[in-house]
């Protein structure tokens, strides 16, 4: 402020005053040499006295913006620092004020010649004047020819060339700059405009644009890149870890090139000099190396597209290179490698892969060694020789050699095979072809007998072979452990080394340790030696179906080879155990818990009158099923040789049987009938019927239908009576086989006694067994001709046992009972035999069927209490009563009826003399039409 009062001083004071002055122009730019204005600048300290004229603040008195002329440069964009500290004192002609740089250190309007006249002390030529006071920024832009192109872009931007060459003042602008560092445009990190002048033929790509190009470069260096040629650390250092190429040597660019890198297909791929493909880029410095027999094609085996998956990827030629099996940065393992030197290998060669089953015979990788190493695939080969043969095997299996004279002339390739398909201990029966009865059962590995996992190697668990029980190593191939290394695996089997089973061969009596698939102890190996007396029921054998019914680990099953399978077939083995002193897996008499393995159901014959133990036997199953029989008698059941009936009856009639002698002779005349075939129309509900040979496969009804010979629970866990398959007592068992029948249940014919029937409501009327009549019947039935009304009458007879039964008039009926009018006269009930034509004309069943003397239905015969009523249900419409016929009387009531509709009368043979009434004489059929009494005059 004190300079704009002194300056306005100095321009506008009075003439009287200007004269004063020694020199009137100096005063301008030196105020200083004013006394008064002295006065006022000695106050200020920072004030040069006497060259206050080279200060930035009296320049800018005048170049502050304020005049539209060359001076406003000083107002716009970065201007060269003033009144700063001097590194070093410059050249002459060139002044430090006070050790500082100020605007007087590069301006003078005493300078002489052309430098003076533009208040400069020395001419913008060259790199002058910054060289003088930069003498060591030159670098290698300086003398750079530039396109006229980049001239001219240059010139708009307040830079100057000299010539064509670049010069200091091309990039920089000491006053109205536009970036920093005096630059004509923006430069730095992130900025990348004043590069792009010259350079716009370099592009960057995106990932690098953003940084500008000040992050790698720096224009004052010999060198074009910043640390030492690598700057890529700076912003990658994650690439220098041990899994990465070192950039000491080569370094990154020797690989890499920001700038216009090669672009296979169009697109950058790593920032490359040039094509990995037929290992171009790498062969630069690895010549030497050589490829080996990796620089051709692909193998055939390998899947392309699975290597690129694991960054293994081909040229575009599908061959492989360097970079298939190495990696610059990254890689798993030194040197250089994308995978585990052990694993790496197997992905181009599947067929040496022991990892798959089906290459169990490959030699192991990745499997550690003394020393911290790892056993791969590089332990013998080597990638870059030009033939990669393996090592001596001696080297690191001195124990084997012993084995020469096992192997012969070939040694271990005798039975190894390197990169074989096989395990060594199947290649065994390639010169000993008696068999192998142990190869490839699962086991744990015992002391002394090793077993083999899926490579072939010895593992805890794993499979037998060969080697298990011979050391191809020692001379001669002897069982390990001697004769006894059966019991080696079977220290549980050592009771069988004893007769009668083991004898003087012990385990090989029954077990040879070589030999064929038909060899193995299964059925046919028991019946070598008890063949006579060894027939069991096919399914006990595996002739018969699988017999899996949930054993687990109870009892084994086997398959038709003799292994065992818990989805297989029963054999001797299943029940019979050679290696215990019994010969019996479990107790197979009292109790037997052998048979009740498999057949537990069966569990309900033990305490019953079938089960043999109450009759003083010793046990319960063996008496009615010996397991075995000889050649000709029926397997499984002792008494079916001399009974009759069926074969699936004879289980029964042996005992039950007319001619058995026994006192159960529940079959014959008087009984349920069986042997017989269930038509097709009728169903069992849940019980069996069978085929002619006691399979359930069949639609013969036999004893077996309605008894289970082991008993069965019911719910509560009581004993269901008389053997049979469900409970009877509310008719849940006949109703299987008669569902219509089973209406009775809670009609007038449901008949309660005390105590309650066994079988229900079918108990008081039927007896399955010892009934009196046909049709089952349990009751005395009454005298007469005709069957039917023969069994209606044991209760509802005249003479009926049921009192207060109410006598009815029976019209027609040819063995109708008398009945007498209240004045002692017999109703004329009119007998006869009738016919239903209609039934005849149509062919349809009678509605009203009729009877003859046996009981037979047809359209001519006898009118019966069946003929009308259903015995078994109450009513077949309800309360419903036909419109039109009045009050019924308490004759006429629908109890039992078997017409639906009283309508279909009219159809009947009620229809054949009554046309016009035949519905209600069919309703009111017990109702005294006619008489010749008094009272009906």
């Amino acid at each position: 402020m004190i300079w704009l009062v002194l300056l306005g001083l100095l321009l506008w004071c009075p003439p009287a005053r200007a004269a004063a002055v020694d020199d009137w122009p100096c005063v301008t730019c030196h105020p200083s040499r004013d006394r008064a204005a002295f006065d006022l600048l000695r106050e200020d300290r920072t004030v040069i006295l006497g060259d206050e004229a080279a200060q930035e603040r009296v320049c800018r008195s005048c170049h502050n913006g304020s005049v539209v002329d060359s001076r406003r440069i000083l107002a716009r964009g970065s201007q060269h620092p003033s009144g700063v500290a001097a590194a070093r004192p410059p050249p002459e002609p060139f002044a430090l004020y006070g050790g500082r740089i100020e605007c007087g250190t590069c301006h003078s309007p005493h300078a002489g010649g052309e430098a003076g006249r533009r208040w400069l002390r020395v001419l913008p030529r060259g790199n002058e004047p910054c060289a003088s006071c930069h003498p060591g920024r030159a670098d290698r832009h300086l003398g750079m020819e530039l396109s006229p192109e980049a001239r001219e872009r240059i010139s708009a931007l307040g830079g100057r060339t000299e010539g064509d060459t670049v010069v200091c003042a091309t990039c920089h602008r000491l006053h109205g700059a536009s970036g920093r560092a005096l630059l004509v445009a923006p430069y730095g990190d992130r900025e990348d405009g004043l590069c792009r002048v010259c350079h716009a033929r370099l592009p960057a790509p995106p990932s690098h644009q953003k940084a500008g190009c000040g992050s790698c470069h720096r224009p004052h260096r010999s060198e074009p890149l910043l640390a030492e040629g690598r700057p890529c650390l700076t912003c990658h250092p994650d690439t220098q870890t041990p899994s990465d190429h070192p950039a000491a040597s080569p370094v990154c660019t020797d690989c890499h090139a920001v700038h216009n890198p090669v672009r296979p297909e169009g697109s950058p791929k790593g920032l490359l000099r040039m094509p990995t493909d037929r290992n171009l880029l790498c062969g630069s410095c690895h010549a030497a190396e050589g490829a080996g027999p990796h620089g051709r094609a692909v193998p055939v085996a390998a899947d392309p597209k699975s290597l690129a998956r694991r960054g293994m990827g081909l040229d575009a030629g599908g061959n492989l290179v360097c970079t298939t099996c190495h990696r610059a940065h990254g890689a798993a393992v030194a040197p250089l490698l994308v995978g585990s030197p052990g694993v790496r290998c197997l992905y181009c060669h599947p067929g040496q892969n022991p990892f798959v089953p089906a290459n169990t015979g490959a030699h192991p990788v990745a499997v550690p060694l003394p020393g911290g190493r790892v056993l791969g695939c590089s332990t013998c080969h080597a990638a870059h020789r030009a033939k990669a043969g393996p090592a001596d095997c001696q080297g690191c299996h001195p124990m084997a050699e012993g084995g020469r004279g096992h192997g012969g002339r070939p040694g271990c390739g005798a039975c190894h095979d390197i990169h074989g398909t096989g395990a060594p201990a199947a290649r065994c029966a390639g010169c000993h072809d008696e068999g192998q009865v142990h190869l490839g059962v699962a086991s744990e590995a015992r002391p002394g007998l090793p077993v083999f996992g899926g490579t072939g190697r010895p593992a805890p668990e794993g499979e037998v072979g060969c080697p298990t029980c011979h050391d191809p190593h020692r001379p001669g191939a002897p069982v390990r452990g001697g004769q006894r290394a059966c019991l080696g695996c079977h220290p549980d089997k050592r009771e069988a080394t004893r007769a009668p089973h083991g004898g003087v061969s012990g385990c090989f009596s029954c077990h040879p340790g070589h030999g064929d698939e038909e060899s193995r102890p299964a059925e046919d190996r028991c019946r070598a030696c008890h063949g006579p007396d060894t027939v069991s029921l096919a399914a006990h054998t595996p002739k018969g179906a699988p017999a899996w019914k949930g054993l687990g680990e109870r009892l084994p099953l086997f398959d038709r080879a003799g292994r065992r399978n818990p989805f297989g077939f029963m054999t001797c083995p299943t029940c019979h155990d050679v290696h215990r002193p019994d010969g019996f897996r479990m107790e197979p008499r009292d109790p037997p818990r052998l048979c009740l393995t498999c057949h537990g159901d069966k569990a309900s014959l033990l305490g019953s009158p079938h089960d043999p133990r109450s009759g003083g036997a010793g046990a319960a199953c063996d008496v009615c099923h010996p397991q075995h029989c000889r050649e000709g008698e029926p397997p499984l059941w002792s008494l079916r040789a001399e009974a009759t009936g069926t074969w699936n009856d004879r289980k029964c009639t042996g005992c039950h049987g007319p001619s058995s002698g026994g006192p159960w002779p529940h079959t014959g005349p008087r009984s349920h009938p069986v042997d017989v075939v269930v038509p097709e129309s009728m169903e069992a509900g849940d019980l069996p019927l069978y085929d002619p040979l006691g399979g359930r496969v069949g639609r013969v009804l036999a004893c077996t239908t309605c008894h289970d010979l082991h008993g069965a629970w019911n719910r509560e866990g009581e004993r269901i009576p008389w053997f049979l398959r469900m409970p009877p007592a509310d008719g849940a068992l006949c109703q299987q086989c008669h569902p219509a029948e089973a209406a009775v249940r809670g009609t007038a014919h449901d008949v309660r006694t005390d105590p309650p029937d066994p079988l229900g409501p079918c108990g008081p009327c039927h007896r399955t067994h010892g009934a009196v009549d046909r049709a089952l019947w349990a009751l005395e039935p009454a005298a007469g001709d005709y069957a039917p009304n023969r069994l209606c009458r044991s209760c509802h007879g005249q003479e009926g046992p049921l009192p207060g039964e109410r006598p009815l008039l029976q019209h027609h009926m040819k063995d109708a009972e008398p009945l007498r009018t209240p004045r002692g006269t017999i109703y004329l009930q009119r007998p006869m035999l009738l016919t239903d034509t209609w039934a005849l004309k149509t062919g349809e069943e009678p509605l009203i069927p009729l009877y003859d003397r046996q009981g037979n239905a047809g359209p001519s015969g006898n009118l019966q209490c069946v003929s009308c009523h259903d015995p078994h249900r109450w009513s077949p419409f309800g309360s419903f009563v036909k419109p039109g016929f009045g009050a019924l009387g308490p004759n006429v009531v629908t109890r039992f009826l078997r017409l639906r509709d009283p309508q279909q009368a009219a159809r009947s043979v009620c229809a054949v003399c009554h046309p016009k009434d035949a519905p209600e004489r069919y309703l009111k059929y017990h109702r005294a039409w006619t008489d010749v009494g008094a009272e009906f005059r």
